[in-house]
């Protein structure tokens, strides 16, 4: 085991690399999680364990969200030393970022198309419609 006396100079090997995938799911993170922090429950230093739980949160966001937002999604996990790593599906429209917040909890932000956007077709197209026009028309007249 390696002891490690200045951990802003100790980078993970995996860190600051970007992986792309045909779809973000729940197995292709806890491999990347494996590949990168080792087996959960062996030594390892302070950052691993850190990294470890903001993998487990990623993991937890994945049951959260519609599997067609995985299809093109990007999640990036920083951790509190400034690291970071990017997986990648599709062109990533929708944007995952976990890491720390100001109080040291772990927070998940999301960014890309808004949640209810499937709706605003739907609702264009009732005020829109053709038959809604002419209802309005004849109402008129």
């Amino acid at each position: 085991m390696t002891t490690v006396t200045d951990i802003d100079q100790y980078t993970i090997e995996g860190y600051n690399d970007q992986y792309t995938v045909p779809e973000i799911n729940k197995r292709d993170m806890a491999r990347l999680e494996l590949m990168v922090c080792g087996n959960e429950g062996t030594v390892g230093d302070r950052k691993q364990e850190e990294l470890r739980k903001l993998f487990h949160a990623a993991i937890d966001q994945i049951q959260k969200e519609k599997r067609e937002v995985w299809k093109n999604a990007k999640v990036v996990i920083q951790d509190m030393y400034g690291q970071s790593i990017t997986i990648t599906s599709g062109g990533g429209a929708y944007t995952f970022t976990v890491q720390h917040n100001m109080k040291g909890e772990i927070q998940v932000y999301r960014k890309g198309k808004p949640m209810c956007s499937k709706f605003k077709g739907y609702f264009l197209s009732l005020i829109c419609s053709p038959r809604r026009h002419l209802a309005i028309n004849q109402a008129r007249h």
